[in-house]
């Protein structure tokens, strides 16, 4: 089972944690500005 979760973070940057066996696997983050 796979999936992820974007989190929109106060400093104006996105986070994507990918989930895989219930554990996070690595965060992708990007700023959205």
């Amino acid at each position: 089972m796979e999936r992820f979760v974007r989190t929109y973070l106060t400093n104006g940057e996105m986070g994507t944690v990918f989930y895989r066996n219930g554990t996070p696997e690595y965060i992708v983050r990007k700023n959205v500005l």
